[in-house]
C-alpha cells in the first residue's frame, strides 16, 4: 500500500495559510509545505467529477491512473495514483441552470480526505466555489439547522477557488448524521449564493476512505 504519510503532504502542500483557532470543530492547516511536492495530486483538490481517467502531473511526465471509483448514494471515492503513491477522497460535484439557458454550470465541488501526519489521521473537508467569487467574503457553511462556520477561501486555481478545513473528532458526528450541508458564497457584486449539498452517503464513504488506511 502507498505510503499514507506522503499521501498526507500531498493533500495539505498547497495549503499555508495559518490555522484560525476556534471552538468550531473546523480549522484550516497552519503547515506550509513546499508546493513541488503537491504537484501529483493536485487534481484531488481542483478537478471536478468529469476529468479525465488519466492526467499529466503539473511538473512531471508521470500520469495519474484512477485506481478505484465507487459511489455511496450521493457521494463517490475516486483513488488517484502515479504508481507509487495513491490518495482517494470521495467528492460531489455541483451544479446549476445558468440564467436565461438550459446550461448546467458548475456551482460547487465539495470533497472530504483522510489526511495522516505524524501517526494521526484527520478527516478534511475541502469546498470549491467558482472562479469569480468575492474572495473576502469567505466561504459559509451549516450542517441543517446547525451553527454557520465561515472559512476563508485558501488559494484559486484553474477551477475555483478552495478552502481546506481539518474535521476534529467532536465535530465529526454532526456531519456524518446530517441530512444537508448548506454551503454560501458571493458573487463579484456581493449577491449571495447558497448550494444545498445532499449528504447522503457521507458516512459509508468515510467509512470507506478509513478502511483505506
Amino acid at each position: 500500500m502507498p505510503s499514507r504519510a506522503k499521501q498526507s503532504i500531498l493533500f495539505s502542500c498547497a495549503l499555508w495559510f495559518h490555522g484560525q483557532k476556534g471552538d468550531t470543530g473546523l480549522k484550516t492547516p497552519d503547515t506550509y509545505f513546499p508546493l513541488s511536492v503537491a504537484a501529483v495530486f493536485a487534481a484531488l483538490l481542483f478537478a471536478p467529477v468529469a476529468f479525465a481517467q488519466t492526467a499529466p502531473a503539473a511538473g512531471s511526465d508521470a500520469k495519474l491512473e484512477v485506481t478505484e471509483i465507487k459511489d455511496f448514494k450521493d457521494w463517490r471515492m475516486k483513488c488517484l495514483s502515479d504508481g507509487a503513491q495513491e490518495a482517494c477522497s470521495i467528492f460531489q460535484n455541483n451544479v446549476a441552470k445558468a440564467k436565461n439557458s438550459d446550461e448546467k454550470i458548475f456551482a460547487l465541488l465539495a470533497r472530504m480526505m483522510m489526511v495522516e501526519r505524524d501517526g494521526t489521521t484527520t478527516p478534511h473537508l475541502s469546498l470549491v466555489a467558482p472562479l469569480g467569487v468575492w474572495l473576502p467574503g469567505g466561504i459559509s457553511f451549516q450542517f441543517d439547522d446547525g451553527k454557520t462556520i465561515t472559512a476563508p477561501f485558501l488559494q484559486c486555481g484553474p477551477d475555483g477557488c478552495i478552502t481546506d478545513l481539518a474535521v476534529s473528532d467532536d465535530f465529526l458526528p454532526t456531519i456524518k448524521k446530517s441530512r444537508t450541508m448548506h454551503v454560501t458564497y458571493a458573487l463579484p457584486n456581493q449577491q449571495p449564493i447558497t448550494v444545498d449539498v445532499s449528504m447522503m452517503g457521507i458516512t459509508a464513504g468515510l467509512n470507506a476512505l478509513s478502511a483505506r488506511q
